[in-house]
């Protein structure tokens, strides 16, 4: 019902970017990554100040894995709303991918300084500071994902994380409670 409503809206005003935006949005949930692209695109060509439009295009073009892309993307979200704090954790997370980590601490940072309880952007920040070395990393990622138990990615992460540090003991007994999750059964 709401896609054809948008798709009605777009037939009246093609380039009404709150409806691409909305059908974007829609075909993200239809993890179609490269038409939810398209929709974003129009949108920002339509108004290239919609912050909304060059986040959610940054979102597609990860999903789609395409990071610089993502990363100008958010880049301009960020020009356009600097206190957005999914944009700056998304920054972040690309800066992850990057393996940038210097860069993303300092995006999670900002995310957390706007809103302190923030467990995804904990999460990548004690992340990008154990990739770094600081001291005590480890412990606030596993208290970020404590913090954070329905987040299957975030939970993800942190059992990667264990293991690819070698922490096997400490990933044994957290797969041991987490047995649905990619790895579990290895263990």
């Amino acid at each position: 019902a709401a896609e054809t409503a948008l798709q009605r809206a777009i037939a009246l005003d093609p380039a009404m970017p709150a409806a691409r935006n909305g059908l974007g949005l829609v075909r993200l949930s239809q993890q179609r990554p490269a038409d939810a692209t398209v929709q974003f695109r129009q949108a920002n060509r339509a108004d290239p100040g919609f912050a909304d439009a060059w986040h959610n295009l940054g979102v597609a073009l990860m999903m789609a894995g395409d990071a610089d892309g993502a990363m100008d993307a958010y880049r301009r979200a960020r020009t356009l709303a600097p206190g957005r704090v999914e944009t700056l954790h998304d920054l972040g997370n690309v800066h992850l991918a990057l393996e940038e980590y210097e860069q993303a601490a300092e995006m999670f940072r900002a995310a957390l300084t706007i809103q302190p309880r923030h467990p995804k952007a904990a999460a990548g920040l004690a992340r990008a500071e154990a990739e770094i070395g600081l001291p005590g990393a480890r412990e606030a990622f596993r208290d970020a994902a404590r913090a954070a138990p329905e987040d299957e990615t975030l939970q993800r992460s942190y059992g990667r994380f264990l293991t690819a540090w070698g922490y096997f003991d400490e990933a044994a007994e957290f797969y041991a409670t987490h047995r649905s999750l990619p790895g579990a059964a290895a263990w």
